[in-house]
C-alpha cells in the first residue's frame, strides 16, 4: 500500500484523462463516407447505422501516446508520502 495527497496526483490523473479521451475519440471513428453504403450492402441510412471510419494511424498513435502515460505512473512510488515519526 502506499499513501499519496491527492493534490500531488492532479496532473498525473489530467494527463490520464487526456490521452483516454483521444484513445476512445480515435476507437469511436467518425461516420463513414455515404456513397459506399452500397459496398457494405445496405442503404446510406443503414450503413450510417451500423458502420464506423476509424483512422488508424490516429488510432495507433493514440494507443502509443496512452501506453506512455499509463508505463509513467509505474514511477508513481516516488511520490509516495512517508509515515512522520515523532521523537
Amino acid at each position: 500500500m502506499a499513501i499519496f495527497k491527492k493534490e500531488h496526483l492532479v496532473a498525473e490523473k489530467q494527463e490520464l484523462e487526456t490521452f483516454y479521451k483521444r484513445l476512445s475519440d480515435a476507437l469511436n471513428g467518425a461516420p463513414g463516407s455515404a456513397n459506399i453504403a452500397g459496398d457494405f450492402h445496405c442503404n446510406e441510412q443503414q450503413f450510417a447505422q451500423d458502420y464506423i471510419d476509424i483512422d488508424l494511424h490516429e488510432l495507433n498513435r493514440a494507443i502509443g501516446h496512452f501506453k506512455v502515460v499509463v508505463d509513467d505512473l509505474k514511477t508513481l512510488k516516488q511520490k509516495a508520502q512517508k509515515p512522520v515519526h515523532r521523537a
